[in-house]
């Protein structure tokens, strides 16, 4: 409903590991997310090992990834298509340029309700006839896509309050 492909791989089992390989084919792709996540076990699995690129544990005592990547490396899939490594960060946060109303348009999957908000300038928190809200009650977008965007909302308003 994102309006995004999402594939559920498992370096452990190979799931979809050969549906990835297919979507990266002919593109030049970059993997992130946070440490640990398994973002270089997920590009050596995707070159049939053919990288060995440096992994490393999660760490028992504070229950995170390590920095093992510590620069952006491209490597090559094949001749068409390339992967850049990246190290992994630990927060993210939304650019200090957003503004709260802006927020909602980044979220693909809350676009086509938009414009069947009363307030053009809905901020999809406390506004009377949301469309946005009515479409999370009714189950049409996912309850913790709307919750991420309540979280991401009140960091660009913490950001606006400092200028």
């Amino acid at each position: 409903a994102t309006g995004y492909t999402v594939l559920l791989t498992s370096t452990v089992t190979g799931q979809d590991v050969e549906a990835l390989r297919q979507r990266l084919h002919g593109k030049s792709s970059v993997i992130a997310g946070n440490s640990g996540v398994g973002k270089s076990t997920m590009m050596n699995a995707v070159s049939n090992h053919q990288w060995e690129l440096a992994t490393g544990d999660v760490s028992e005592r504070l229950k995170r990834g390590k920095h093992t990547t510590r620069h952006v490396e491209f490597f090559p899939l094949d001749e068409e298509s390339f992967i850049a490594d990246t190290p992994g960060f630990s927060t993210l946060s939304v650019p200090e340029d957003v503004k709260r109303e802006e927020l909602s348009r980044l979220f693909a999957d809350f676009r086509e309700y938009l414009p069947d908000c009363r307030f053009a300038t809905c901020q999809h928190k406390k506004e009377p006839d949301c469309a946005v809200k009515a479409a999370v009650e009714a189950g049409k977008l996912a309850q913790s896509r709307y919750d991420n965007y309540l979280v991401l909302l009140e960091e660009v308003i913490q950001q606006e309050r400092r200028y």
